[in-house]
Parts: C-alpha cells; sequence; structure tokens
C-alpha cells in the first residue's frame, strides 16, 4: 500500500500562502477630509504629482479639520513633484506620527508640509528627502511639535538629527 499524499491542487496553494505574506503590501492616499482616519501600521505610497485642485500625490492629507493618527508606525514614500508624504493644512486638521519613516524622491517635495492652521506631531520618525528643491518639514501658518527627529537630504549629502 502506498503513503497517502494530499491532492495535488493543494501543495501550489500552501506555497503561494506561505510565499504571498512575505511580500509587502503597500497601500495608497490616506485622506482626513473632516473626518478621523486611523490607518493600519503599515506602508503606504504614492507617486503622482501635485498640481492645482488635484492633491493626489500626498500620501496621508488631512484636510478641513480632519486627523490623521495610525495605529502603529507606518513608512509612508511619495515620488510625485511637489508632492509630501504629509499635507496638513486647515484648522483642526492634524497628523501624528510615532516612529517609522518619511521618504520623498520629487522634485519640490516635502516630507511634512504643515499650513493654514493645521498641526501635526512627530516623535522618533525618519525623514529623508532625495528631489532637488525639497524640503523635510514645510510650514506656511501651521504649527509642528517635534522630538527625535532624523532627517536624510540626499541631495545635499547631509543627515541631521534634531531632539
Amino acid at each position: 500500500m502506498s503513503p497517502s499524499l494530499p491532492p495535488r491542487r493543494a501543495l501550489p496553494i500552501a506555497l503561494a500562502m506561505i510565499l504571498c505574506t512575505s511580500l509587502p503590501a503597500f497601500a495608497q492616499q490616506v485622506i482626513a477630509d473632516g473626518d478621523d482616519q486611523t490607518p493600519a501600521a503599515g506602508d503606504y505610497q504614492t507617486s503622482e504629482p501635485v498640481e492645482p485642485g488635484n492633491p493626489a500625490g500626498h500620501v496621508f492629507h488631512a484636510l478641513n479639520g480632519g486627523t490623521i493618527v495610525p495605529v502603529g508606525e507606518v513608512n509612508l514614500r511619495t515620488g510625485g513633484m511637489r508632492a509630501a508624504a504629509v499635507r496638513v493644512e486647515g484648522a483642526g486638521s492634524h497628523v501624528a506620527l510615532t516612529g517609522g519613516s518619511i521618504v520623498t524622491t520629487g522634485y519640490g517635495a516635502a516630507g511634512i508640509s504643515i499650513a493654514s492652521g493645521g498641526s501635526a506631531v512627530l516623535t522618533g520618525t525618519r525623514i529623508e528627502t532625495e528631489g532637488q528643491a525639497s524640503v523635510g518639514v514645510g510650514l506656511e501658518g501651521g504649527a509642528l511639535e517635534a522630538s527625535n527627529l532624523y532627517f536624510v537630504d540626499l541631495a545635499r549629502g547631509d543627515a541631521t538629527q534634531r531632539g
């Protein structure tokens, strides 16, 4: 009597389940337009440019009093021209990040951009910019509370840690 083997279709399914769990899953943009968003920990990215009237390139975008507070560490990445990994605009709009990283590669991009009364709190976050004319933090009438940040500007070739 020969040993009993599982059906042949079970092996490919089992292999697919094992292999697919190790691949990173990238979510897209999270927008809090007057509401509260609590995205899961993980990786988020966009690659679209930001053009007037079309903010598709911002990864986390809080506006009109909206808030974004992730459940855990997030890694945000954007490659679009003039895109911000975190954009906070308008009174009462707020984003809070603990740990994780922000990476921008687009021309004129910002790691975090705060305007018109928005606010953000960053704790232990790494901000890396690569594109020409990019900034780690851009403030235009907003507020930033930050501690233990690490900035890397690949276009200029420097790195600094800010307490």
